[in-house]
């Protein structure tokens, strides 16, 4: 089973509202999820006084997580301003302003109040979680300052592109031709982006990114 990380929406200023809060419905806010990574414009989202630290019991066993939170409304402002620093970090790789137009219309879509990522399933993978949550911070404190080679580095390393040269379209699921031509590679790296979907994950919600 794959280990996978979660965009999520809350009304509760809550990290982790799938584990705490039992009214919450992955298909209504799960905005979008990815496996083996956390995708590239999620960190655009956030800045590291949204993290949030907290340990958790489950079956008797202490579980400790760091999480990002922030209102639904100051994510959305803080994607426009991270645009222009994630297209000169990634400017070999091609713009990302109509990935991050898809990813400002699925928040938009979300009648909750804050936005989340759960992300511990990532962190487990790493022998040293604390190494995941630190290269976590690094990414966000990065944000808005000059574009630096080992911060491109590590977001590679959280985002696991594969053999990235540019950014897939990021219309390719909605037009049959594009996706007809599209590689294996192309549907890996179009989901490290803003990740995917009920479509093609079959969990959450439906995303403008998807064909429905």
């Amino acid at each position: 089973m794959a280990n996978r990380s979660y965009l999520c929406a809350t009304t509760k200023e809550t990290i982790y509202p799938a584990f705490v809060d039992d009214s919450y419905s992955p298909d209504e806010q799960l905005i979008a999820n990815d496996v083996w990574c956390v995708p590239l414009l999620w960190t655009a989202l956030f800045r590291p006084a949204d993290i949030v630290e907290h340990t958790f019991e489950s079956d008797g066993e202490q579980i400790y997580v760091e999480a990002p939170i922030v209102a639904r409304k100051q994510a959305i402002a803080n994607l426009a301003e991270a645009l222009p620093y994630f297209n000169e970090l990634f400017a070999d790789e091609g713009p990302l302003d109509e990935y991050a137009a898809f990813l400002k219309q699925a928040l938009e879509a979300v009648p909750y109040e804050f936005v989340t990522i759960e992300m511990e399933e990532i962190a487990s993978l790493y022998d040293d979680e604390a190494e995941f949550y630190q290269m976590f911070r690094d990414i966000l404190a990065a944000i808005g300052g000059t574009p630096q080679p080992e911060t491109k580095a590590a977001l590679l390393q959280l985002t696991q592109f594969r053999n990235l040269k540019r950014f897939p379209p990021s219309d390719m699921h909605l037009d049959p031709q594009k996706e007809q031509n599209s590689t294996e590679d192309d549907d890996w790296n179009h989901c490290r982006v803003c990740g995917a979907g009920q479509i093609l994950s079959g969990l959450g919600r439906l995303v403008p990114w998807e064909r429905s």
